[in-house]
């Protein structure tokens, strides 16, 4: 008796993204890695940009990074931390959004 090769199959790991069941990329994993590993914080903001206020109420909402007790006091920080920002921030930076998210980091 002997062994005959018919056909290969590729071997490895591959992620399916249960939303749309279809093939996510490596970079796709790496970058949810890195959020589940690191932490989100996301802030959604009116601002004037004459003023350099904000206007209205801000909302902050984080993932992975306090624990849901010391939630209130992490947003209030970060509201402050915002607030700060746009008592500093250079004239004119508010109409590039760009910008202003790579001055926020």
């Amino acid at each position: 008796k002997y062994m005959k090769k018919v056909k290969t199959v590729k071997t490895g790991k591959t992620y399916i993204d249960n939303q749309n069941n279809k093939r996510i990329g490596d970079d796709v994993v790496i970058d949810r890695q890195t959020m589940a590993n690191e932490g989100v914080v996301m802030i959604v903001a009116q601002i004037s940009e004459n003023d350099r206020e904000i206007v209205g109420t801000s909302r902050v909402s984080s993932f992975g990074m306090v624990e849901a007790k010391q939630e209130k006091y992490f947003t209030k920080e970060i509201e402050d931390v915002l607030k700060h920002f746009l008592d500093h921030i250079k004239p004119g930076i508010l109409q590039n959004t760009r910008a202003v998210e790579e001055e926020l980091r």
